[in-house]
């Protein structure tokens, strides 16, 4: 197994031989991947704006049935043959689609940035040499 991080704050891991396309002209998503796995069974991930008032709302009048993805509430429906789990993450609704998709589901981990300490020294005009300021 490999593993896709991604700069729109996740990641998970998928078969070796998996081809990835990440839809870099996509300017509407945080994230738009379709995988296409070796057994050529495929997965979709979209992670945009959440417009819905909560996941019952996204899964609407699908029976869904409640999970969770990376210990958060999630919804899962089938529609057309496929699975669609449904997050919602700090506004942010993503979505999994495929038939093969429970690698991803079970490897999903959420990852949000750290903020970083920057050191800068600066030499101030006095006999004391180098001050170091955190910001």
């Amino acid at each position: 197994m490999l593993t896709w991080i991604d700069e729109a704050g996740f990641s998970f891991k998928y078969p070796e031989g998996t081809s990835i396309d990440y839809h870099p002209d996509d300017k509407k998503n945080y994230a738009n991947i379709t995988l296409v796995f070796p057994s050529n069974k495929t997965a979709q991930i979209i992670m945009t704006d959440n417009t819905n008032k909560n996941l019952d709302a996204w899964a609407g009048q699908n029976s869904a049935l409640d999970t969770t993805l990376d210990e958060r509430p999630a919804k899962k429906i089938f529609k057309d043959g496929q699975e669609i789990i449904a997050c919602i993450d700090n506004d942010v609704l993503v979505t999994i689609t495929g038939n093969d998709t429970s690698d991803i589901i079970k490897s999903w981990t959420f990852i949000y940035p750290t903020p970083t300490i920057i050191a800068k020294s600066t030499n101030a005009n006095n006999d004391n040499g180098s001050i170091l300021e955190e910001y």
